[in-house]
């Protein structure tokens, strides 16, 4: 299925000359049962990760050049085997990069299997707790954000720039008490 890419207004995007197209997705929830103990339970999970094979398709489809995952592709804590599991499916991206920002529910604690997986596909995790900066150099993008080290952030902090340029501001909660993280960028090249 071909998908016509369109603005807010509804019209419909022509190809510029060095454009790249991206995929920004969030609040996956992989490995969520919605509705336990109801009939349709377990079909519910089968299909969050049919619809994160759908978005894996429509990136090849569309030959984007990055998907972005904001936050929360797992409902918990994934381990080993979900990352596997995933690094599998994102190796049919062939060109495209991923950068995955940990979420409120899937973030990168102390322990989290995050920390030490390798990703075979061409994936890269921004650090947890912190402001990051992640450089492409394939497709020549810089990608500012922030992971999430624990559930909850309480404190603000200020001066952050990203990629060389004042104010960027990085992905932020979708909790109803936002926070916007404002601190010094680690930079990573990849």
């Amino acid at each position: 299925m071909k998908y016509k890419l369109r603005d807010a207004f509804g019209r419909q995007f022509k190809k510029m000359e060095n454009s790249m197209k991206f995929v920004h997705i969030s609040d996956v929830y992989l490995g969520a049962q919605p509705d336990p103990g109801r009939e349709w339970s377990e079909t519910r999970k089968k299909e969050l990760y049919e619809s994160f094979d759908r978005i894996v398709k429509i990136c090849v489809e569309e030959k984007a050049g990055l998907l972005m995952i904001a936050g929360n592709l797992f409902c918990d804590q994934p381990t080993v085997e979900d990352l596997a599991d995933i690094d599998e499916r994102l190796l049919k991206l062939d060109k495209t990069r991923t950068v995955i920002l940990c979420g409120s529910r899937d973030y990168m604690g102390p322990d989290s299997a995050y920390r030490n997986f390798v990703f075979k596909s061409k994936t890269v995790v921004l650090p947890g707790g912190k402001t990051s900066n992640a450089y492409l150099k394939g497709i020549n993008t810089c990608v500012t954000g922030f992971s999430y080290e624990k559930p909850e952030y309480k404190e603000v902090s200020t001066g952050q720039k990203g990629c060389g340029t004042p104010n960027i501001e990085p992905f932020r909660s979708c909790k109803h008490n936002h926070v916007i993280f404002k601190q010094a960028p680690q930079s990573l090249t990849t």
